[in-house]
Order: C-alpha cells, then sequence, then structure tokens
C-alpha cells in the first residue's frame, strides 16, 4: 500500500472497489486542507471539468440482484 500527499487530480481518477484494499491511500495535513480540496472539487463540477474521470463501480446486474434478493426471501418468509 503507497500513500500519497492528497492530489485532487489523482483522487479522481483513482478507481474505488469495495471489496479490495485500495492500492494507494491519499493523506491530507488538516481537515482545513481537506475542506479547501472538497471546495476546489465542487467548483470543478460546476464548471464541468469532470467529464472524462475515471468511472465508478460497475454496474450491478438486475439478474444478480434478483438472485439475492431471492435467495433472501424464503428465510424473510418462515418468520
Amino acid at each position: 500500500m503507497q500513500r500519497y500527499p492528497l492530489q485532487l487530480e489523482w483522487v479522481i481518477n483513482q478507481v474505488a472497489e469495495i471489496d479490495h484494499y485500495q492500492p494507494i491511500l491519499f493523506v491530507v495535513d488538516s481537515f482545513d486542507h481537506l475542506f479547501s480540496e472538497v471546495d476546489r472539487f465542487e467548483q470543478w463540477m460546476r464548471d464541468g471539468k469532470l467529464y472524462n474521470v475515471a468511472p465508478g463501480l460497475p454496474d450491478i446486474a438486475e439478474s444478480d440482484l434478483r438472485s439475492f434478493l431471492e435467495a433472501a426471501a424464503p428465510e424473510t418468509q418462515s418468520r
């Protein structure tokens, strides 16, 4: 695992997989630093500068979601 100072350009292009440890952790100096970067991120969004960033998590297939919900249904109905 690597640690780097927070660089907004890197953060917005870092793919995050919730079921894996992240290979890069970003370190902030303080909450003030973090809040200023959030403000800068918000301004980038308002300016339309975030159209070419890394995609988020992959979509969940409806069939996978349905099978998960149906597998849980019998247990819920037996109560």
